[in-house]
């Protein structure tokens, strides 16, 4: 029976949304095959309750895999936890979620297959006459959209976060689960954690927002986020930012959104004063609906936007935090 491996990285505080979403991924690619779909939880401490989530959001087995070693995000020890279950299942694929944890194994993993790897995916499928998996991801920069098939198995797919609905539990479904008794080289550690700083969070996580207010370098400082702020507070979403306005060290960069920030999909995203490159574009792809202010009439944001606003947002947003109150009020 045809296996699709989904690797699930320190699930220690239950299985998140992403995962759920790389669950259900697992699923696209195992009910063609009339394959089983198998969960790796890789880290420091793994339990059955775990696994329980798994196989309730889709999994058919689940493998707990399970050391010390594996604490702090090694990659390197991580990597050998992952290695020895692909071995033990030869599964025909091995799928993570896109984090920055498995961005880092999967490439290794896959040279060490001797493989094929590819990263950022957004769309998967089967082949239906051959099998072959169908893989397909942005290109320069989101400008353009690539189709691999792969040749070799296991093919090796990290899945881009909020491009595929996340498993809904089914508490009914009932899985076999396996506990790995792993052998992890301690010399291979390489790198440990001396101090852990925690930044204090309002409101909801950008990454589960259905409604995000987000900012560029057309704000102007840091002080002009804090009527995105109160605007997002009365539309019970978040504030993001553009990498201009992170790089200008006018919010955190947790809250950046693009390429090389976080990948959201709300139901409502709205632009303030970003232009709307290619590579924010790539951040903001899952957005339902875009609403773009910015006084640059031909700004790329506005390809996208199914309402513009060609205006200073300081003559906008005001008007929007007032009428919102009233409604409130009323």
């Amino acid at each position: 029976m045809s296996k699709v491996l989904a690797i699930i990285l320190s699930p220690e505080e239950g299985i998140s949304r992403s995962d759920r979403e790389l669950l259900a991924a697992g699923r696209i690619l195992a009910d063609p095959l009339d394959g089983q779909l198998v969960a790796g939880l890789v880290g420091a401490s793994v339990e059955e309750s775990q696994a329980a989530e798994a196989i309730a959001c889709g999994a058919d087995k689940t493998y707990l895999a399970g050391d010390p070693l594996l604490v702090d995000h090694n990659s390197e020890v991580m990597l050998q936890a992952v290695e020895y279950l692909v071995q033990e299942l030869q599964p025909q694929a091995v799928v993570f979620i896109g984090k920055t944890s498995s961005q880092e194994i999967a490439a290794r993993l896959a040279y060490r297959l001797k493989t094929g790897c590819v990263l950022d995916c957004v769309e998967m499928s089967v082949e239906q006459s051959s099998g072959r998996l169908l893989l397909t991801k942005p290109i320069y920069g989101g400008k353009a959209v690539a189709l691999f098939a792969a040749s070799q198995t296991p093919a090796v797919v990290v899945l881009r976060t909020r491009t595929v609905d996340p498993a809904e539990p089914d508490e009914a479904r009932q899985g076999d689960v396996e506990t790995l008794s792993l052998s992890l080289d301690s010399s291979r550690v390489n790198a440990r954690v001396v101090e852990r700083v925690s930044e204090q969070g309002e409101g909801v996580k950008l990454e589960d927002a259905t409604v995000i207010i987000s900012g560029g370098r057309g704000m102007g400082g840091s002080e002009q986020f804090q009527v995105l702020e109160e605007l997002a507070r009365l539309l019970n979403g978040s504030v993001g930012a553009s990498r201009a306005a992170c790089d200008l060290g006018w919010v955190p960069a947790s809250w950046q959104i693009g390429q090389t920030g976080k990948k959201v999909a709300p139901q409502l995203y709205v632009a303030v004063g970003i232009s709307g490159a290619s590579q924010h574009l790539v951040g903001m792809a899952g957005a339902k609906h875009v609403v773009a202010i910015n006084t640059d009439p031909n700004a790329p944001i506005f390809k996208i936007a199914e309402l513009g606003v060609v205006e200073d947002y300081k003559n906008v947003v005001p008007h929007l935090i007032e009428e919102l109150n009233q409604r409130r009020t009323n």
